[in-house]
């Protein structure tokens, strides 16, 4: 992985556009709070939660249970960005299969997180967003210790710098130039 600063040093700016999408229990709450320098308890999330920026956490629900399909699909229609986060001490891929598909336009970036956990498996989890149609760069992090933060923020911060209509062609320099960061 690539070398990482100090969480506090990018705090000041603040990413934005962009969705957390994944599991019960995944990560999505304490990464958005990284990532927005917010400090507090972490609770779970009943229901979107929508932050300063475009930033929406979602709950788990929204992907675990059909009846919520609905709601996930209204919630992210919006927001050119969805970060799918896939704890690394989990197999399990929550969501299923096409839903990410439904609106072509996005990007989808593939969040490991956890990775402080004595269980992690990062290269496991990469596996399982691979296996998944989610493509690389991969971010591996760790709320816990501010790991990986800093150089997925500096990507969401360049992502939010581009025009949608040049996503794509960007995205794949990006790519190019990020696949070292996973593990």
């Amino acid at each position: 992985m690539r070398g990482d600063t100090h969480i506090n040093d990018c705090v000041e700016r603040r990413p934005g556009n962009f969705v957390l999408v994944g599991a019960v229990s995944s990560g999505k709450t304490a990464l958005a709070q990284a990532l927005l320098g917010l400090t507090g308890d972490i609770l779970k999330t009943q229901a979107a939660e929508f932050h300063h920026n475009n930033v929406i956490d979602t709950p788990g629900e929204f992907v675990g249970r059909r009846n919520y399909y609905n709601a996930l699909l209204a919630t992210i229609v919006d927001v050119p960005t969805i970060l799918y986060v896939q704890a690394a001490n989990t197999t399990f891929f929550a969501m299923p299969a096409g839903l990410l598909s439904v609106y072509p336009d996005k990007r989808i970036v593939g969040v490991i997180t956890k990775i402080d956990l004595p269980d992690a498996d990062i290269d496991a989890a990469c596996q399982v967003l691979q296996d998944n149609g989610i493509a690389e760069p991969y971010f591996a992090t760790s709320a816990k210790t501010g790991f990986g933060l800093p150089t997925l923020r500096r990507y969401l911060l360049e992502l939010g710098n581009d025009s949608m209509r040049d996503a794509r062609a960007v995205d794949q320099r990006r790519r190019q130039g990020y696949e070292g960061n996973a593990a």
